[in-house]
């Protein structure tokens, strides 16, 4: 079982702890950059990401330490940037309305948890929701000063060097779940009421400039991985759908672990898959198709 860091000195250089490991990976950005929050607007004095996420830290006086995410891929240069989840830490002791919490195992290791409390508590959002959405990882915490226990989500080891790729995947899982909830809401709206939220929307959609990070493939694995599929997509292993102007089977290079995510751009790692498949993998990411995927990834050309 875990136990919580309560000491504010302990807390302190746990807290630096995660800023340097973070600062390891993501990249500080040189522009000015807006965050929303609850209580209105903030421009941090920095900002670090990746291609995958954002962070942004402050301590807040007699509070907490304030330690906010949002997507690298929505992030805003002229206007408010929304966070995804904050992971906020108390400045000591233990105060279950702030959601993030240090701590240690046996080992010795320090980890970062986080109280599940996604999308401040709003119907539908919350940490039962999520847990069965997601299957995230949970653990229990005790207190030393009182030995009561919480049930908490492990977000990160802080003791390994890919801290910043545990929290994106955290921080990826919030975000997806938090799109899936808003989905469910319009897919429940009457015919009436959606027709009446449609009459009622802007023709126009509004415009914003975010920073984009483009991965460069390998035009070469691409090649590969198609040859290998021979007209036949590797997941519904059906004949492509149609051809392309070169009269070639038309088929879509997948990574089975997604380049945003740290994937290797290799033959091992990628397949083809028709359009429907590709989108597929996409949306729900079963592990039984991951599965095969990996398995005709395996193969070589003959």
């Amino acid at each position: 079982m875990l136990t919580a860091i309560t000491d504010p000195k302990e807390i302190q250089n746990t807290q630096a702890l995660l800023e340097s490991r973070l600062q390891e990976t993501l990249k500080e950005k040189n522009q000015s950059y807006t965050i929303g929050h609850q209580g209105g607007n903030i421009t941090p004095e920095k900002l670090f990401a990746d291609h995958k996420i954002w962070f942004v830290s402050n301590k807040l006086e007699n509070s907490r330490y304030w330690n906010a995410f949002g997507l690298a891929s929505n992030l805003k240069t002229k206007n408010s940037n929304d966070i995804v989840v904050e992971i906020n830490i108390p400045l000591e002791g233990i105060n279950r309305r702030i959601v993030g919490l240090f701590a240690e195992d046996t080992d010795g290791n320090t980890v970062l948890l986080h109280r599940g409390k996604i999308g401040g508590g709003g119907k539908g959002i919350g940490k039962t929701q999520f847990l069965k959405w997601s299957y995230q990882k949970t653990v229990q915490v005790q207190y030393s000063n009182d030995n009561s226990v919480d049930e908490m989500l492990l977000v990160a080891n802080l003791n390994l060097p890919n801290v910043a790729e545990q929290i994106g995947k955290f921080v990826m899982a919030v975000a997806e779940f938090k799109l899936k909830v808003q989905e469910d809401k319009v897919a429940g709206l009457t015919d009436v009421a959606l027709t009446k939220k449609v009459n009622s929307s802007r023709s126009k959609p509004k415009q914003t400039t975010v920073e984009t990070l483009t991965f460069i493939r390998n035009k070469y694995v691409a090649e590969y991985v198609k040859r290998r599929a021979q007209g036949i997509c590797d997941l519904c292993e059906k004949e492509a759908p149609f051809s392309n102007t070169d009269r070639k089977p038309y088929l879509e290079c997948h990574h089975i672990e997604w380049l945003a995510n740290g994937g290797n751009d290799t033959i091992e790692n990628a397949v083809a898959l028709c359009p429907n498949c590709h989108r597929r993998m996409h949306i729900l990411k079963e592990h039984k198709d991951i599965n095969q995927l990996k398995e005709k990834a395996k193969r070589v050309l003959t």
